[in-house]
């Protein structure tokens, strides 16, 4: 895979070099994608950068040195807006851009840069060194310091891999992760290993430290409502999908689409259809044989319609755990959701025949595609307003009593009155384990997941006045980049292929942003802006056949795909032996087929995790993935 790396050492006498570890570590793909990238590494005095897939680029005088992994999509109008400000350019490097960049509008000129992207600039001057993300996180980069060295990269195994950051788990992200399925913001699993939040900057200054500083918000530009039409939205929409797919296009170049099924990916398939008229476009659908065909089933009608090459890939009960070691492998973080599976092989499907594949990753987010978001799968307005009653209750005739008797009490309830109860209840309804299910399979992590803190800590936006908004913004900042985009972008990665998202593209974001959604929100109004857009161009049976959130799935695969047995294993696994799964628990859940059955989604997110356990805590992490089957790894000591 492409990715950035640096490394500030305690001195300039520390003689141990950990860049060319941590390149190898970063460079490394499935076995079938030939290792091809270019390393290349600068080191002056007590700090290294490096870069896979790239160069270090300095500027004349060499005082500023610059890598980047990813895109920067505007980066033909960056240029002409800088070389009229007297730069030069000598090269294409769009390391070279952030260069230029950075010496003529400071530290915050990321917030000019629209694209998907990491990036570091060491500042010799001032002996600053910079770290950067792109505004959505399509980008992962990790960071650990422990005042005596500074280490960041673009895989949290790579970090690893150096030998010299603890294989400690984080209790607090692993309860996160049973609760949520995913690890948000900027926690990791890993103990004092940090993930730089999206839409940010890191600044650390030789001898004095470090400082992170945001330079665009998403929260700002949510609370902007628009008071444009319908209609004049959804055109303005157009223009810019069609100026996002030609900036994210490379001439010359063969790319593919990902066809879901929905209106999101059968947009952006549409969009570069009409760039690519007259050669052979393919298209990609993976399945679960058995569960899901009506999904493929509309994504072929939507690539009939629009005259690509559909490819489709089944998965089945045998299939379903192939290849999973390595999965987990490159996910680097444990991801509790049993369709990576198909995000793997609809990777490996497209690899053979395209390099640059299209989605439509983000439009279910901006356009309130998600059935989820729908009343008929989330609480009723009368419940709300019975939780906003008790709220209120509480806040001003039992506040006082808790301040006279309890003021423990008081301060306790305060960190949590103000939270959105809409989010709070959203994130109840999706939890894979409950605080109570947690508290009883894993005690050791008992009171580090509650739906209300999670809220408060990280997305306590009051002025949020719509249920459906507060659900978008809630998925925006967490689901999206930690669910979605880290398992496509990640297994895309490992297979060589550049993934593609153009409704990430910054004007759109900010467009869709504002965008005022209605409070309740009906199944078929869902994604309506995209419904209206493309109604011309597609059956109204594609556009508006019911879609609902599948608790369950997979769940009546435990036989066939013998995950009796694997789920089994777990009764003497890593997380049983460390303690922080209940074996009483563990064995109750598991004893009979039934029970695997009906604890699917708890047993498959901690199956996940025990992989993960395994391979990045109990053995030392390497530039390779072990060649081990899953039973193979569950069996190890």
């Amino acid at each position: 895979m492409t990715g950035i790396a640096g490394v500030i050492y305690p001195n300039v006498f520390h003689s141990q070099s950990f860049m060319d570890t941590i390149l190898e570590t970063l460079a490394h793909k499935v076995s079938s994608v030939p290792d091809d990238l270019l390393r290349d590494a600068y080191t002056y005095r007590s700090v290294t950068l490096g870069v896979t897939g790239g160069q270090v680029v300095t500027n004349p005088t060499k005082t500023l040195i610059a890598v980047i992994d990813g895109q920067i999509y505007n980066d033909i109008e960056l240029r002409k807006e800088l070389v009229a400000l007297g730069y030069s350019f000598s090269t294409d490097f769009p390391a070279e851009l952030i260069i230029n960049a950075f010496d003529a509008w400071g530290e915050n000129f990321a917030d000019k840069l629209d694209g998907d992207f990491t990036a570091a600039l060491f500042d010799r001057h001032h002996q600053t060194v910079y770290i950067f993300r792109d505004r959505v996180g399509v980008k992962p980069l990790y960071w650990y310091y422990d005042q005596d060295l500074f280490i960041f990269g673009s895989q949290l195994k790579a970090l690893l891999a150096t030998g010299v950051v603890p294989q400690t788990p984080a209790k607090d992200s692993l309860a996160l992760y049973l609760g949520l399925g995913y690890i948000p913001q900027d926690m990791t699993p890993i103990q004092n290993v940090n993930k730089l939040l999206p839409a940010h900057y890191l600044k650390f200054t030789l001898g004095k430290g470090m400082t992170i500083h945001p330079y665009w918000s998403f929260s700002e530009k949510f609370l902007t409502s628009s008071t444009d039409s319908l209609s004049n939205i959804q055109g303005k929409l157009d223009r810019l999908l069609k100026t996002s797919i030609q900036k994210r296009i490379v001439p010359e170049t063969h790319v593919g689409c990902f066809i879901s099924g929905g209106i999101g990916s059968a947009s952006i398939a549409s969009y570069v259809r009409d760039e690519k008229p007259f050669v052979e476009l393919p298209s990609f659908t993976v399945g679960f044989k058995g569960q899901n065909e009506a999904d493929v089933m509309a994504a072929t009608g939507f690539a009939e319609r629009l005259n690509l090459d559909q490819n489709v890939g089944m998965i089945t009960p045998k299939t379903y755990l192939d290849d999973f070691v390595n999965m987990i492998w490159h996910l680097d973080e444990p991801i509790s959701d049993p369709t990576i599976t198909a995000t793997w092989n609809l990777a490996r499907l497209s690899s053979c025949q395209v390099r640059y594949v299209f989605s439509g990753m983000g439009s279910d987010e901006l356009v309130a595609g998600h059935s989820r978001y729908s009343i008929a799968e989330q609480e009723s307005a009368f419940q709300h307003g019975l939780d906003t009653t008790k709220q209120l209750f509480v806040r001003y005739l039992m506040l006082p009593l808790y301040q006279m008797f309890s003021p423990q009490a008081a301060f306790n309830y305060l960190k949590h009155a103000r939270s959105n109860l809409w989010q709070v209840g959203y994130i109840k309804s999706s939890s894979i384990f409950t605080p109570d299910q947690l508290n009883q399979a894993a005690p050791s992590l008992k009171g580090l997941f509650s739906p209300d803190f999670f809220i408060h800590k990280f997305h306590n936006l009051t002025e949020i006045k719509s249920r459906v908004s507060s659900f978008i913004y809630l998925d925006f900042k967490t689901r999206l980049p930690d669910l979605y985009i880290a398992q496509y972008e990640r297994l895309t990665a490992a297979h060589g292929l550049d993934w593609r998202a153009p409704f990430l593209d910054r004007d759109i974001i900010e467009l869709l942003a504002s965008f005022p959604e209605p409070s309740d929100l009906k199944e078929k109004d869902t994604a309506s802006i995209l419904k209206g857009m493309f109604s011309h161009i597609f059956q109204d049976e594609l556009l508006n056949r019911p879609k609902k959130t599948r608790k369950n799935f997979l769940s009546s695969w435990v036989m066939d795909a013998g995950l009796v047995e694997i789920f089994q294993l777990l009764q003497t696994g890593a997380l049983v032996e460390s303690g922080i799964i209940d074996e009483v628990w563990i064995l109750s859940v598991t004893c009979t087929p039934e029970q695997c059955e009906k604890y699917f989604r708890n047993l498959w997110s901690l199956l996940v995790l025990e992989v993960w356990f395994r391979l990045f805590i109990n053995f030392p992490v390497t530039a390779e993935c072990p060649n081990l089957t899953l039973k193979e790894l569950l069996t190890k000591t």
